[in-house]
């Protein structure tokens, strides 16, 4: 005996959608395939690079979102090979540095 894999009561409410027509897609808003903001891909051990912390932001969420694009680097790529490190920076302390160490 087949059985409903679900069942529709009176109770249940429904929204009403309007559809439209002509109204165009717009351009898809993607960053995979777009502009490369760090240059992981060409550094060598020992080279390194500096993000600006700007006015409002921290140290810690520029750190924070430069290890996100290291880690998403990593996977993207496959290459596990390649390791940065991320510090603040000494000398100006309004910017925090990545450097490649493997």
């Amino acid at each position: 005996m087949n059985q409903p894999l679900f069942c529709l009561t009176q109770k249940e409410t429904y929204r009403m959608y309007q559809i439209f027509t002509d109204v165009p897609v717009p351009p898809f808003n993607s960053k995979v395939g777009g502009p490369i903001k760090y240059p992981f891909h060409i550094m060598e051990i020992g080279n390194s690079f500096f993000i600006p912390i700007e006015e409002g932001e921290t140290a810690e969420g520029v750190s924070a979102r430069a290890y996100v694009a290291i880690s998403g680097y990593r996977k993207r790529t496959g290459d596990r090979a390649k390791r940065f490190t991320v510090r603040r920076d000494r000398r100006d302390h309004n910017r925090i540095g990545v450097w490649r160490v493997a």
